[in-house]
This record gives structure tokens, C-alpha cells and sequence, in this order.
């Protein structure tokens, strides 16, 4: 469920990976109108897939679309392709860095590898910095 934080109602965004299964995904739950709307993304490395996964390129989702009258409406388009650089640190300092410093609140980087199963998380939170 998303947030109940009117008028914005926080969407919430989530991950998920079968590193054995060589699949990765993204989930947003958001409202809209009366309704709670989600969606899911799902990559994996078969064959003829229309969203295959490859290593040193990622996806990506933001919150929120944009403002409108004081507004945050909910992101709204697939996910974005991302070309990974460095460990999951470097790609949430990147991605942190590149969010408008008055509205954003945390960035989360899963980062793991199709050939060895290495997983890394890091994620940046503007009350904490937890690292995982």
C-alpha cells in the first residue's frame, strides 16, 4: 500500500531478486484516484524476453514525477535503463547526488552479478546512512 501521507501519497517501491534464477524486478504501489495501482517489472535473461537482463546495465524508478501546485504526483513511465559504474556505493552516491536536494529522501542500489551471484546493497537515507 502506498503511503498515507496526503496530499502526496507516498508511493512505495520495492525489488526483488532470484540471483539463482538469474530474474530481477521492480514493484511500485501508488495511488491513484481512489485507487492503489501496482505495477511490476520483471528481467530475466531468457531468450526473446522484452526486458532482458544484462550484466552493467540496471533499472531504475523514482517516487515521484514531478510537482504540481505543491503537489508530488507519483512516477508514472517504465523504468529507466541505467549503465552500472563501480560497487553499489558509487551508483547510490551517483543516483543521490542527481535528486533535487529539497525532496529527496533516500535511495536504495541493489547490485549483483549474472555470473557469481555477489550481491551488494547499499542505500543512503537523508536522517541516516545505513549500509547493508
Amino acid at each position: 500500500m502506498y503511503e498515507p501521507d496526503s496530499p502526496n501519497y507516498t508511493p512505495r517501491i520495492s525489488g526483488f531478486v532470484e540471483i539463482g534464477q538469474k530474474v530481477a524486478g521492480i514493484s511500485i504501489v501508488k495511488k491513484v484516484g481512489d485507487e492503489a495501482i501496482h505495477k511490476t517489472w520483471r528481467y530475466d535473461t531468457l531468450d526473446g524476453n522484452e526486458l532482458p537482463l544484462h550484466d552493467g546495465i540496471g533499472r531504475a524508478i523514482h517516487t515521484y514525477q514531478g510537482e504540481d501546485s505543491g503537489i508530488l504526483s507519483p512516477y508514472n513511465e517504465d523504468p529507466f535503463v541505467l549503465p552500472l559504474m563501480g560497487n553499489a556505493e558509487d551508483m547510490a552516491n551517483l543516483l543521490w547526488n542527481s535528486l533535487n536536494p529539497d525532496t529527496r529522501v533516500a535511495v536504495a542500489v541493489m547490485a549483483f552479478s549474472l555470473t557469481n551471484q555477489d550481491v551488494q546493497i547499499h542505500t543512503i537515507n537523508k536522517h541516516t546512512q545505513v549500509n547493508v
